[in-house]
């Protein structure tokens, strides 16, 4: 049924990402009740030891031959832990890779890198209307991190997403009215207490997936935050910048409740200018929520001084901010795939290094152009 729903279903990148994570998660709830029935009535079936060892190896082998490509972890002996903690929220002093968690991926992948990531509070395929943490594809995640001992990455675009799932908004580069940058500032008015309780809430299942309060993680929290301040087409105006800091600072604090040790970054707009920017960051800049900031959208240019042409310089986001970076690439408008990871080559590192990015995510599109993987030391 899936296979047929897939080829009717639109095109839309979101569409089609969720389509994935929903079958995705129904065959991590397959293999959970196959478990739970086989444990269950051990004697009544009078299965050896021998037999069930091969069912579960061939329930393994049946998965990770699926359109997911999930790695078999039989044979892992010890429990699995995440990385210790350390001061910058990423182990160690050099350039760290990310990739996401997602189905054109496969083990073999997310043993080369450093950390992996995934969207949080997104809508389920089957029931839109619930953005609740899925332990049969977050969950999926955490338990990958804890597998290879990778941290795990927390893409909270919790606002978006709760707004599509409530209204059917969608980001401002998909729609030219129903959209964040008409609708957002309003949403975020009349529904503050939500949003705040769903950070709570996708925190507190994060906390007991990762089995460990004190875990590392990383947040990277809101990518378009701006649209809502600075966006004049906001229906009843847009917020203040006294409102985002309150709003920003009450998601970090729901955050540290449940996982003390988590690092949080903040999502930069490079399109607002110098003056811009610094002013947008002005109201920021002594919250002690912030560690890092972040690009998103996924097409941020590795070769070129600018982000983008016209944009602010790489150089400029540490300047303003006095933080390090943690660049994306691999995707593009409404998550589209994107192949341009591989612009992120040895020499184009080592110049973005200089600019103050100290991270790179890969997104779909690291599936067919993977970025230089060298662990270069920071300056």
């Amino acid at each position: 049924m899936y296979l047929l729903d897939f080829y009717n279903i639109s095109r839309d990148p979101w569409e089609v990402q969720n389509y994935l994570k929903t079958f995705f998660s129904s065959l991590m709830q397959f293999k959970y009740l196959i478990e739970k029935f086989v444990k269950s009535h051990e004697e009544r079936l009078l299965v050896s030891n021998r037999s069930k060892q091969a069912f579960f190896e061939t329930s393994s082998k049946l998965i990770k031959t699926s359109l997911f490509k999930i790695g078999d972890n039989t044979g892992t002996t010890q429990a699995p832990t995440l990385p210790p903690s350390s001061g910058d929220g990423f182990p160690g002093s050099n350039f760290k890779h990310g990739i996401a968690f997602d189905g054109v991926f496969n083990d073999n992948y997310y043993k080369k890198y450093d950390y992996i990531s995934i969207w949080i509070n997104s809508p389920w395929a089957d029931d839109s209307s619930n953005t609740n943490f899925n332990p049969y594809w977050h969950g999926e995640m955490v338990k990958k991190c804890k597998q290879f001992g990778k941290i795990p990455l927390f893409y909270a675009y919790v606002i978006a997403f709760e707004a599509r799932a409530k209204f059917g908004f969608q980001d401002c580069d998909v729609h030219p009215t129903n959209n964040l940058c008409h609708n957002g500032a309003n949403f975020i008015r009349n529904n503050r207490a939500l949003l705040v309780s769903r950070y709570a809430h996708q925190a507190s299942e994060i906390a007991s997936a990762l089995g460990e309060r004190n875990a590392q993680c990383i947040f990277v929290i809101e990518p378009d935050l701006w649209q809502y301040y600075g966006d004049q087409t906001q229906s009843g105006g847009p917020l203040t910048g006294e409102y985002m800091r309150a709003l920003f600072d009450d998601f970090g604090k729901e955050i540290r409740k449940q996982l003390p040790n988590a690092k949080i970054s903040w999502d930069l707009s490079a399109w607002i200018g110098y003056d811009g920017m610094t002013k947008w960051w002005s109201y920021f800049k002594t919250s002690s929520y912030i560690d890092f900031v972040h690009t998103s959208g996924g097409q941020g240019r590795a070769g070129s001084a600018e982000y983008k042409p016209g944009e602010l310089k790489w150089s400029d986001f540490s300047r303003i901010t006095g933080k390090r970076i943690i660049a994306d690439c691999g995707y593009g408008v409404g998550g589209g795939l994107s192949d341009n990871c591989g612009a992120w080559d040895l020499n184009n590192k080592k110049a973005r290094m200089a600019d103050g990015v100290v991270a790179l995510t890969g997104a779909q599109g690291a599936s067919q152009q993977e970025p230089n993987l060298d662990r270069l030391p920071l300056p």
